[in-house]
This record gives structure tokens, sequence and C-alpha cells, in this order.
């Protein structure tokens, strides 16, 4: 089981603490992480909403115009560190509004924003279903949200896309988007067995059922794909 949000906070913190102290390696791997979503991120204009966005990475795809705010309960990116990584990922957005905020209680006007996103933050929330009614009120009709969420187990139409890119593999042809769980064989037996997924010791699980039940009713989903090894929805309120 997870343990309370402030303990799972704490240790989230102290991961990415760590991380940013070898700027080399935190632009290579945070660039590695983002840069799979350039291609959505581009075009999405107007005002946005990043919750959790810590030190508003996700700014470096974006159009240089895009009114861009960040939300998220910790100070800590908001230090010249994570100022100097950010400007290395983007020199066209060196500074960000930031608010100090949870996605469960966010402190905007209802429909005021055009798009929104949650980039790997609804596993560190206490709240995720709050969160996602958070988002859908804050956005405008027709408001485009993008959830990217860690440690979700496949199911079972995506373990056979995931057999069909080992038999792709070994037919010597590229494979696009490939899937990261290890091998068909060993994520089969794990479904099979009934095993929990792999859960970091700082997130909160979010079983895909739940997440869709939370979905219901608020939102349009125009995508749900795997990016980069993340489970990845792309929603129209």
């Amino acid at each position: 089981m997870p343990g309370s949000w402030q303990t799972r906070q704490v240790e989230m913190e102290g991961w990415y603490a760590t991380l940013a102290i070898d700027q080399d390696t935190a632009v290579e791997a945070l660039s590695r992480d983002y840069q799979p979503y350039a291609h959505i991120l581009t075009n999405i204009k107007g005002l946005v909403l990043d919750i959790g966005g810590g030190a508003g990475l996700a700014g470096a795809y974006m159009d240089p115009d895009t009114e861009y705010i960040v939300i998220d309960p910790s100070l800590s990116w908001t230090t010249e560190r994570w100022a100097a990584i950010r400007r290395r990922l983007s020199p066209h957005r060196t500074e960000f509004n930031f608010v100090l905020g949870t996605g469960e209680n966010l402190p905007f006007p209802s429909q005021s924003f055009d798009a929104a996103l949650a980039f790997w933050s609804l596993n560190h929330a206490s709240n995720p279903g709050q969160c996602i009614a958070e988002i859908h009120r804050i956005l405008k009709p027709c408001g485009r949200a993008l959830l990217v969420l860690e440690d979700m187990e496949p199911g079972w139409i995506d373990i056979l896309q995931l057999v069909g890119q080992a038999l792709m593999r070994k037919l010597g042809r590229p494979v696009r988007n490939p899937l990261n769980w290890g091998s068909a064989k060993d994520v089969i037996w794990r479904k099979l067995s009934g095993q929990p997924w792999p859960l970091q010791s700082d997130h909160q699980r979010i079983v895909e059922r739940e997440l869709v039940h939370w979905l219901h009713g608020q939102f349009r989903v125009v995508n749900r794909s795997w990016i980069g090894g993340f489970l990845s929805y792309e929603l129209e309120a």
C-alpha cells in the first residue's frame, strides 16, 4: 500500500532533487520523457494549465506565445537549479507563471482555460478523481486535456500489441512507439498469475477502469495510446 500523500510527496521531491544535481543527466532524462509528446504540445494553444507541472518543462515544447501556467504543491521547482535546467530545455521560455496549490482544488474560475496538462502527476495526487473533476471545471467547452500516467497495467489488447512488436523485431522490421514492459512472455505470465502490476513507492495506484469511470460524462476520449512507455489520454471537455 502507498504511504500518505505527504510521505509520497517528500520521497518524490527527494528523487528529483538528486536528479537535478547533475544537470546534464537531468536534461537528458527529462528530454527523453517529454520529447515523445512534442507533436501534441506544439498544437496546444491559448491559456494552458499544467497540473503538477513542476519546473514548467512542458512549456519547452509549446508555442512561445502560449500563455502557460503551472500549479504544483512544492516550491522546490522554483529554485535556481531547476531554472538552469529549464533554460537549457527551453531557451525561448525561461520564465513561467507558478502557482502553489494542488490539482484537487484549483484556484481558478470555471471555464477559464483552453487546455490542461497532467504529466505523471495524477499518480502523485491524494485524490485523482477529484483532480479530473477540477480539470473539467476549469476548461472551456471543447477544451483539451492531456493525461499521462505511470505504472499502468496494460490490457490484453495492449499485450497483443507487445507480441506483435516482438514478431516485427524477429523479422527485422522497425518498431514504432516500442512498449517497454519487458518480454511478452513475462508480461503474459504476470497477467495470468494475477500479480499486482509494479508500483513505484511514491505513486498511488490508478486502475484504468477507475480512470474511465472518472472521465465518463465529463470528457470525450480523443485518443488513448502508450507514448514513451506511459499510458496517455487525449481528451476533449
